[in-house]
This record gives structure tokens, C-alpha cells and sequence, in this order.
């Protein structure tokens, strides 16, 4: 058997370079559709029986009715590729069965939603979204569901290379790979986290997948867009590269109009001069590259600051007795 493998597809109308809205859909929501079909059309020239999609699927829990039918419809013309999907942070509003965007997939013979907790299918460790899961959750979805030799998760994975605005969040590779060696689980595959990682330790594989479409210029860069392939008979991997959307930020218009000639790019020019006006660009797909005006910190500050100071005003204007005013909106400011 031969399992294709994606995560943090995150469709949705995204404002940040949304585009044209037609028919419910903006450009961006079509151009990651789009990314998702392509997948589709890779797993089935690489004769893949299976879709897992490792949570956040959509990138909100009310998926509008246009996106899902699109989406059903594209699994639908993939049906010889049967699609399980995990519940993710994204497009969950609790953990509880069925209060998630996922239900009309579900209803409609589209696709298996993993929301429940952990699950087995076909020999496979399904284990969705639960918020702040640890290594020890992590263990007893293993004990609850012994003799998996694959598994699925969406969790984030953390080693020394992660960034410390992500550490503690996540869970340890080192402890995920020690629970593989003591199970006997061979292929360990994760969703939430974007940037895709893994780790090897003899026959082990653990695999942060990353995200199939970023969701902006905070995933910068081409390193998004890959789906990987587990062929089950040898416990064999391999990555496959899924051309779509891509986020870059650079410093010139020559720069901008060169990364704009590929349409999955979006570019931004940054640039420290709060004067600079229209950037003229010879060539390129305009509509997609946008100019951003750094704010110093202090400027930030004393924007923050401002509003505040104007929010704090409104309440006591509405709010506070007339005669006390002065008094509260003096004793307020003292701390702003």
C-alpha cells in the first residue's frame, strides 16, 4: 500500500493578498484549492490508495459552503484515493465530535474524519488536534492502540533547531523517537507546525510535514509545499514537491518583478522610508506584489500607545460619572 501524506492546507478566504472575490472565493482560496487538486493528481500517478491530511485542512472551523463543496468535489474526482483527514487546531472549535468544519466531508462519503480522539484504520495510529498535548498523551494513544506500525499526529515536534517563540509548545523528537523504538512504530508523520523537519534513528522516521500552502509572510520563502509518500511494504519515504502559493519579502522592484513572474508568487518590497510612494515595476503580476513601510519601534510604541490612551478616553466618556472623570482619566494616563 502506498500512503500520500499533506498537512496545514489551511483554505480559507485569506484577507493578506486575497484578490477578486467570485462566486464566494478569492483568488488566494482558489490558488491553494488549486495546490490541494495538485496534490491529489500526484498521489495518483505515484499509485497511492490513501490521503491522509494531517489536520487543518481549512484555515478557520466555519468553512463557507462554496469552499466545501469545492473541496468535495475534488475528492470526489479523486475517489480512487480514499482521503482520511485529521481535525487541527485551525479548523476545530473544541475537541468535542463533530464541532469542527470537517462534518460535510464527513456526511457527503468525501472523506473519514479523524475527530474523536485517536483512532485505527488500516493498521494506521490516527491521533487529531488536542490542545497542549504532551509526550505522556502522546504514549497513551500509543497503549490504547498497540501494534501500528505508522502513525499520524497533529502536533508540533521541537529539537534544538526550533525557534524559541516555539519551544514548550510542541513535543520533544528525541522522546517521540523512544516511544517509536519501544512500540515498534516505524513511520511517525505530524501536521501543525509549518516548517517541515525530521529525524531518523535507525529504521525510525519521525516527520514534521509542514504545510502544504503557508498562510502568509510569517512562512516566508519556497520551503512550504511538499507531500510525502510511505510505501507500506518496506516502510520506504519519499518527498514530492507541490508547486503553489508562496510568500516573499524583498528590498527592491527589481527583485519584486522578477519573483512575480512565477503566478503562485506573493512579494512584498519593505522599506524604511515612510515617504516611499507606487513602486514602477517593468514586468510581473502587479496584483501580487504589495509595498510595506516598516514602523520604527518607537513609532509602533507611541501608535499603541495612542490608541490606548484613546480607548481608555472613550470608556470614561461613556462610562464615568461626569464628575469623576478628570480625576479616573488623570490616574489612567499616569500608567499609559
Amino acid at each position: 500500500m502506498r500512503i500520500a501524506v499533506v498537512a496545514d492546507v489551511h483554505i480559507g478566504n485569506h484577507r493578506v493578498q486575497g484578490g477578486k472575490t467570485r462566486f464566494g472565493l478569492n483568488d488566494r482560496c482558489r490558488l491553494t484549492i488549486e495546490t490541494l487538486e495538485s496534490a491529489y493528481a500526484s498521489a495518483r500517478r505515484a499509485q497511492c490508495t490513501t490521503m491522509i491530511i494531517a489536520g487543518d485542512l481549512f484555515d478557520t472551523p466555519t468553512p463557507t459552503p462554496q469552499m466545501l463543496a469545492r473541496v468535495i468535489s475534488v475528492m470526489r474526482d479523486y475517489d480512487d484515493v480514499d482521503t482520511i483527514v485529521l481535525s487541527g487546531n485551525h479548523d476545530q472549535m473544541s475537541t468535542s465530535p463533530g464541532d469542527n468544519g470537517l462534518g460535510p466531508l464527513a456526511a457527503s462519503d468525501a472523506a473519514i474524519v479523524v475527530d474523536d480522539g485517536p483512532d485505527v484504520m488500516r493498521e494506521l495510529l490516527l491521533i487529531p488536534f488536542a490542545p497542549s498535548m504532551t509526550i505522556d498523551d502522546l504514549r497513551r494513544c500509543v497503549e490504547k492502540l498497540p501494534n501500528c506500525k505508522i502513525a499520524f499526529s497533529h502536533v508540533g515536534v521541537e529539537d534544538d533547531r526550533t525557534p524559541p517563540w516555539l519551544r514548550g509548545h510542541g513535543v520533544s523528537a528525541s522522546d517521540v523517537l523512544d516511544l517509536m523504538e519501544s512500540h515498534g512504530i516505524y513511520v511517525w508523520m505530524s501536521g501543525d507546525w509549518h516548517s517541515a523537519a525530521e529525524w531518523r534513528r535507525g529504521r525510525h522516521l519521525l516527520a514534521q510535514i509542514g504545510a502544504l500552502c503557508p498562510t502568509g509572510y510569517d512562512n516566508p520563502g519556497d520551503k512550504y509545499g511538499y507531500m510525502r509518500i510511505i510505501d507500506t511494504s518496506g516502510m520506504h519515504t519519499s518527498v514530492v514537491p507541490i508547486p503553489g502559493p508562496r510568500f516573499h519579502s524583498v528590498a527592491s522592484a527589481a527583485e519584486a518583478s522578477e519573483l512575480a513572474k512565477n503566478p503562485n508568487n506573493f512579494v512584498r518590497i519593505v522599506t524604511d522610508d515612510p515617504n516611499a510612494g507606487d513602486v514602477e515595476l517593468d514586468h510581473g503580476n502587479t496584483d501580487r506584489i504589495t509595498l510595506h513601510k516598516k514602523r520604527h519601534t518607537a513609532d509602533v510604541a507611541q501608535y499603541r500607545r495612542g490608541s490606548i490612551r484613546a480607548a481608555v478616553d472613550s470608556y470614561i466618556d461613556s462610562s464615568v460619572p461626569a464628575d469623576d472623570a478628570e480625576s479616573v482619566r488623570a490616574l489612567c494616563h499616569r500608567y499609559l
